[in-house]
Formats: structure tokens, sequence, C-alpha cells
């Protein structure tokens, strides 16, 4: 279930993301008793942008998605997020990367509006949040989509 940790170090609380991945709300209880995750209630991060401005929503090990807003702008994805145990759990295990998982949430999020407003960056140095924005690799990672 690791490599489904993409929304910001969260699992994403999308039926379509879901539905594509057969990930079942009984299997978020068990890493909520195994005290990974939090699955209590509505939980929403909430993104707010200045003018022109790109956030990150969502990472794996090799690219992370970003989405432009404009000033003021607030965005909000349901989530199950990961708890302080559960980061360090993920820092512990070697999950390989599944582009599958990655691409088809940016693909989700195209569909919910964001098409002209998603980019994809290829990660050059992780630990330090840093990515090569020179080339926009979302129709790359869009190979990868189920």
């Amino acid at each position: 279930m690791a490599k489904y940790f993409i929304a910001n170090n969260n699992i994403p609380r999308d039926g379509d993301f879901h539905k594509v991945f057969n990930i079942q709300y009984g299997d978020v209880l068990k890493l909520e008793e195994c005290g990974l995750v939090n699955s209590s209630g509505t939980i929403c991060e909430t993104i707010t942008f200045d003018d022109n401005e790109e956030k990150r929503v969502a990472s794996n090990n090799e690219y992370s998605i970003f989405i432009r807003g404009s000033a003021k702008e607030t965005l909000n994805f349901d989530v199950y997020p990961i708890t302080r145990v559960g980061e360090e759990l993920i820092k512990l295990v070697d999950v390989e990367s599944d582009l599958s998982v990655l691409a088809t949430y940016a693909s989700i999020l195209r569909k919910n509006g964001f098409a002209a407003r998603i980019k994809a960056y290829k990660i050059t140095n992780y630990d330090l949040d840093e990515y090569d924005k020179t080339v926009n690799c979302i129709e790359d990672l869009m190979k990868y989509a189920k």
C-alpha cells in the first residue's frame, strides 16, 4: 500500500483512484488500525495559491505533479493522511516507484478541470525538494496511466 501515498504523503480519497487500483475502505481501516493513516471523517488538504503560483499536489520518488493557481485560489483535496509513525516507516521501507499510480492520479486531476494547469517535473534531488522545471513531463507520464 505504500506506493499509494502520493498526494503529499497522503492516500487520495478519490473514488476513481480507488476503483482503478482496487483500494477498499477495509484496506484503509487496516492501515489505520496499525497506526499508519487517519481515516476518520472528511480530512481535506487545502492548497492556497498566490497569483500564477505552482504548488506540488502529488509525487513519487521520480516525479512531482504541480498545479498552477491564480491569486487567492484555494483547492481542497480529500485525503487519508499518513501519521508520523507511517512517515517514519515509509522512510525505512524501500518502495519501488510505480509510475501508473502517479500517472493515474494526474489523469484524474486532468479530468476534474485541471488539464491546462497541471505539470509534471522530474525530481533531481528528493531530499532537497528540487525539480527540473525546464521540461514538463506530463505527457510522458500519462503513458503510464491506467
